[in-house]
């Protein structure tokens, strides 16, 4: 992408990418995660137009560790990810 802009989703990305378990399920409600920088185009990098919460906070991703269907609303998942943001 060179000098491209792009955006950042930070929906999850407090803590880092998860890396445990099955590769291809690492994207699936990935545990320990928490809500990273807040929405913005004050980004600090003249390469990034913007940090945006593209996934919503506590939205499923499917049935995978104990989550609901995907798209669902998961209540516990989006409080987790409020309690562990920085």
């Amino acid at each position: 992408m060179a000098d491209k802009p792009f955006v950042v989703d930070t929906s999850r990305n407090g803590n880092g990418p998860f890396t445990d378990g099955d590769p291809a399920e690492r994207w699936c409600n990935p545990p320990g995660r928490a809500l990273g920088e807040a929405p913005t185009t004050r980004t600090g990098d003249d390469l990034v137009d913007a940090y945006l919460w593209i996934k919503r906070p506590g939205e499923s991703d499917g049935e995978c560790k104990g989550g609901p269907k995907a798209g669902q609303w998961w209540p516990e998942y989006a409080l987790g990810l409020a309690k562990a943001a920085k």
